[in-house]
């Protein structure tokens, strides 16, 4: 494999199904292959492997049996080489596109908090050494995942930028605040949103605006049929309609990505070290004493309810003071 000078991870991402994150996050992710760049496309779906149906539906089968190697296995150690897991694309017409199958998550589909730094370790590692020949996309768990949010958080400190892909609609906003909250914990730039399926909600821009850091941009989507029935087909927009103004919003977003270089502060397990102060309860910087239960919803209402602030730039906003 030639390298490239793209050395950079990209997560897209919001939690619940049915905001278009994975087929704004495959689209684009294409876009940036027919650059000429080198794309490794990891999906993280777990559940309902949307991306699959995207890329390959027929390898759909053997990723449900597990008898096609993916994330899943490498995080348990049945595969050592993360390029053994990244299959070229080619069928698709566009060269240097890669994509990384998440497999198929537990029964249970948890994490414990205790197995996080592990599990970061692990996932950065497998992160760095596709970033090392090429730009990485990862498409996050929406519905279906290893645990949920402890997923965004392995998945955040090994990206340099995270790119939420909200609805225009309350409890997508309320969704997204809540994942830039842990941005701040991972320190992870928010340096571009998408609102899918726009018509004119100028309401919900300028909400998001506040969850961007420095010099971050809104970008939006419009609502389409097109979207829908690419997707029934088993087909990428950006590919099947490539003169239509969808794929000129999906065009606009992956110039603007193209732009972007890697953050400050390294990807991996150090960027975890506030989160994991907030975990054990220790502490954190905004002088509330916040302690983290590890399973069921529990976790996503103290999330909620206790970590109010929002990032802008390097200062920090109530988000509920808009």
């Amino acid at each position: 494999m030639r390298s490239t000078h793209h050395e950079l991870s990209i997560a897209f991402g919001l939690q619940g199904g049915g905001t278009g994150k994975t087929t704004v996050s495959f689209n684009v992710a294409l876009a940036l292959a027919e650059k000429g760049i080198r794309v490794f496309f990891i999906s993280m779906d777990m559940g309902r492997q949307s991306a699959v149906h995207l890329w390959n539906k027929k390898y759909l089968p053997l990723i449900l049996r597990g008898e096609m190697k993916s994330v899943k296995d490498y995080m348990e150690g049945d595969v050592d080489d993360p390029l053994s897991i990244a299959y070229e694309s080619r069928f698709l017409g566009v060269e240097d596109f890669f994509f990384v199958p998440g497999g198929v998550r537990n029964e249970k589909g948890e994490a414990p908090a205790e197995k996080l730094r592990k599990c970061t370790e692990r996932f950065s590692n497998l992160v760095k050494k596709l970033r090392r020949y090429g730009l990485v996309v990862i498409d996050s768990p929406g519905s279906g995942g290893l645990s949920s949010l402890l997923d965004y958080l392995m998945i955040l400190s090994s990206s340099d930028h995270f790119v939420p892909v909200v609805e225009p609609n309350e409890s997508s906003m309320e969704n997204c605040e809540r994942l830039v909250n842990l941005t701040a914990l991972t320190d992870t730039d928010v340096r571009a949103l998408v609102i899918n399926k726009f018509v004119d909600h100028y309401d919900e821009v300028e909400r998001a605006e506040v969850m961007l850091s420095r010099g971050g941009r809104i970008f939006t989507v419009r609502r389409s049929d097109l979207f829908a029935e690419c997707y029934r087909r088993g087909v990428p927009l950006l590919l099947e309609h490539p003169e239509s103004d969808e794929a000129s919003d999906i065009m606009k977003i992956a110039n603007y990505l193209h732009r972007l270089g890697p953050t400050a502060s390294d990807i991996g397990v150090e960027r975890l070290k506030t989160a994991l102060e907030v975990i054990r309860g220790s502490d954190v910087e905004s002088n509330e004493r916040i302690v983290l239960v590890t399973e069921g919803r529990g976790l996503l209402e103290r999330i909620r309810s206790l970590l109010r602030k929002g990032r802008r730039g390097n200062e920090f906003v109530r988000l509920d003071e808009r």
